[in-house]
């Protein structure tokens, strides 16, 4: 396959490329700057940038992802500007790029970053598991849920369903990066702990699991509409348990919801932190993907071995 990456920089970006061309695919990244590409992946990827790409390296497609947006957890604390770029770096980009395909013709497959937000929140005693048939809330006060729906709605309203995947990504656990990157620092010190409640469920996928199921719709091309990239979910309180566990350190001292809404930001605490989450990824197994990481212990014992 030829296969387009926007976004091929950030967490799964990059691995995920290096996935695509091992085996064997040819692999075009796109990006604002073509030497800072050549300087990431060398010539085993073919540089473009959005000007540069025309109708007929679009047409020669048969797969694009898009996982670019600014990094929610960026900074220590949103501010309007911030949060106006997370909105506007995947809004636009995915805009742009659907555009695009759509004016050339191209019937290359579009699977489009999202992510589980889009559920909206839970309440701390709602048990109920949500999958990919569950509804989209019509009132939306939380900011990535407002986010996701614009996001998504950026794919829809221009790519054909058969033609459209929307990933909605969990939180993705990889060594330095993403979640797991944030809460790293404070248990290595001996200082982590329970945060909120503890009882919010985290909805998480392994960063090997994110990028084996990428490729896997890419390569299933009866795959369409929104899949979730979601192995299981467990109480926040067990997550920060099994991060102190792999770093051989104490889970003793937990932060409270007002303090944390305190150093984060009302928004930023109760989007990323203090959110509720109770996701399964139904659709990749029923489309036969196996997540080979299920097991958060075992995960993190791998991720900090």
């Amino acid at each position: 396959m030829r296969v387009l990456v926007a976004g091929a920089t950030g967490t799964v970006g990059k691995p995920l490329v290096k996935a695509l061309l091992a085996q064997g695919d040819s692999v075009v990244v796109v990006g604002r700057c073509k030497d800072k590409i050549v300087e990431i992946f060398g010539d085993s990827v073919t540089a473009e940038t959005w000007d540069g790409m025309t109708n007929e390296s679009l047409l020669a497609l048969d797969g694009v992802v898009n996982l670019a947006g600014e990094n929610v957890g960026g900074v220590m604390r949103w501010t309007s500007d911030y949060m106006q770029k997370i909105l506007d770096s995947r809004v636009e980009t995915t805009s742009k790029l659907a555009q695009r395909l759509a004016e050339s013709g191209s019937t290359a497959r579009l699977l489009n970053a999202s992510g589980i937000s889009i559920y909206g929140h839970q309440e701390y005693d709602d048990e109920t598991i949500k999958d990919e048939d569950s509804s989209v809330p019509e009132s939306h006060s939380d900011f990535l849920t407002k986010v996701t729906i614009q996001w998504e709605a950026a794919a829809t309203s221009t790519i054909p369903e058969h033609q459209l995947v929307l990933l909605r990504i969990g939180i993705v656990l990889c060594q330095g990066g993403g979640a797991l990157g944030k809460m790293e620092l404070p248990f290595k010190l001996g200082l982590g702990g329970r945060l909120g409640p503890g009882t919010q469920a985290m909805s998480w996928i392994s960063l090997e699991d994110a990028v084996r199921a990428i490729c896997f719709i890419l390569s299933n091309s009866e795959m369409k509409g929104p899949v979730n990239l979601v192995s299981d979910f467990v109480p926040q309180m067990k997550f920060a348990e099994s991060l102190a566990t792999a770093l051989h350190r104490p889970c003793l001292l937990p932060a409270p919801g007002f303090a944390l809404k305190m150093v984060l930001g009302s928004e930023m605490a109760q989007n990323l932190v203090l959110v509720n989450h109770r996701l399964r990824g139904e659709r990749l197994r029923a489309a036969g993907f196996e997540f080979a990481d299920s097991d958060l212990d075992a995960v993190m014992a791998r991720i900090y071995a």
